[in-house]
């Protein structure tokens, strides 16, 4: 009895795996490599469907080392014939246009991966360890895992085989021609992150208000407002792009402060900053104008204006007058400086006879605030012998005129198309006269 109970039993249970078993071949019909090879046909095709090709966010490392670190912007097109057209326009290729054909596909390797698979100098540059530091190169990657690729969707995400970096394509509209992109893309770029631009941006994130400098690198140095650059700033590379007709700014991981995270901007032409696309109170602007001239000064720059420049009201009929009583005497007034002194502000008067320049130095009290500076005339400075100064008001007594002329509360703003680049500025005074001035660096 108990042998025949055993066999109903192994019976019973040999019926049962062969049940699972049919189960199983029916939910798993095919093999792991051939649904990798079905998938990547579909990515394939997803690759193919922008007509007009995909610009590719491509960062060679997570590291933060100049070079190494920052992001390039890489045009590109992938075609049917299992071609690939890949262009840029950076460091990289000395700001020239550079465009070359090679092959693709979409392997099966733990995953679908797109290799670039036969050499094209636009890509494999950041891969060749000839280049930049002998034996390793950029240390980039030409090999990606294909992370999030959805159907006629608007972006696609790699991530790097080797280093890890992810690289995010954004397809293009039709009709895109590569090199007008990488042109406007780029002048964007240098007009609102120029090349020693002479203040530092504002960026705020959760509330909390950070300086932001050497943006014209490509990777921002960052620290807290009223922090310490040198021990406080942390650096995130960043990188341009444009869709629908508007500029983004990405930088390549999140920027985070009191749990608030934000990776893009989107730029505001009106409001003349980078809004949060996810949070709108996150912003990068420039900085306010009259609290910059202000820092400006006390940093000991100054700040330089000519009988030439952009000048309105009693200012500029005062120094016109004063420019012709110094031709009388065979003097050529050169420029007119501003700076600070301590606690005291200076206006230099530079004039020049024959091959000479002579600096007068005149001091004034000064009031200085969030709102900008006020000066107040007071006297001629006079060192040692030198004295200079103030003898030429009694030859030049209209001098003493445009020195007093000078006298009042000033408003700073931005003479430059954007508050980003604060080199120039126009200066404001209480009796509506204006002096447009330059950065002592540029």
């Amino acid at each position: 009895m108990k042998k025949i109970f055993s066999t109903v039993l192994l019976i019973a249970g040999a019926l049962m795996f062969a049940g699972c078993a049919g189960e199983e071949e029916s939910l798993f019909d095919k093999s792991a490599a051939e649904r990798l090879n079905e998938t990547g046909k579909i990515y394939s095709t997803r690759l193919q469907s922008s007509e007009a090709g995909w610009v590719m966010e491509y960062y060679p490392t997570n590291t933060e080392e100049t070079y190494k670190g920052r992001g390039y912007l890489i045009m590109a097109d992938f075609d049917k014939d299992e071609s690939v057209t890949l262009a840029m326009n950076n460091i990289m290729t000395d700001y020239e246009y550079m465009e070359e054909k090679s092959l693709w596909e979409i392997i099966a390797d733990n995953g679908p991966v797109l290799t670039f698979n036969t050499y094209n100098e636009v890509l494999h540059c950041f891969s060749n360890p000839e280049y930049y530091e002998s034996g390793k190169g950029f240390e980039g990657d030409y090999e990606f895992v294909m992370i999030d690729v959805p159907e006629d969707g608007q972006f696609i995400m790699l991530k790097g085989k080797k280093r890890g970096t992810y690289v995010r394509l954004t397809r293009l509209p039709a009709g895109t021609d590569f090199e007008e992109y990488l042109n406007d893309v780029n002048a964007f770029f240098n007009k609102y992150f120029p090349e020693n631009v002479v203040n530092e941006d504002v960026l705020v994130v959760g509330g909390e208000k950070y300086a932001i400098n050497n943006g014209n690198a490509g990777i921002m140095g960052m620290y807290p407002y009223d922090g310490d650059a040198i021990t406080e700033t942390t650096e995130h590379p960043f990188l341009i792009t444009k869709r629908d007709g508007k500029y983004y700014l990405r930088f390549r991981s999140n920027i985070k402060a009191n749990d608030v995270e934000e990776q893009e901007f989107v730029f505001d032409e009106a409001g003349d900053r980078f809004v949060g696309v996810t949070n709108s109170e996150n912003l990068i602007s420039g900085p306010d104008p009259s609290v910059f001239f202000r820092q400006y000064m006390q940093q000991g720059y100054f700040w330089m204006f000519t009988p030439t420049s952009e000048m309105t009201g009693n200012i500029a009929t005062l120094l016109q007058t004063v420019v012709s009583d110094f031709a009388s005497k065979k003097y050529n007034v050169q420029n007119i400086k501003f700076s600070m002194d301590g606690e005291d502000a200076r206006v230099t008067v530079t004039v020049r006879s024959g091959s000479s320049n002579v600096s007068l130095v005149y001091l004034y009290n000064a009031t200085v605030s969030d709102e900008g500076i006020s000066i107040t005339y007071r006297e001629p400075y006079v060192s040692g012998n030198n004295k200079r100064a103030e003898q030429i008001l009694t030859t030049i007594p209209t001098l003493a005129d445009f020195l007093k002329g000078l006298n009042g509360s000033y408003k700073a703003e931005k003479a430059n198309e954007t508050g980003f680049n604060l080199s120039a500025m126009k200066l404001t005074l209480q009796d509506g006269s204006t002096i447009a001035v330059q950065s002592s660096v540029r």
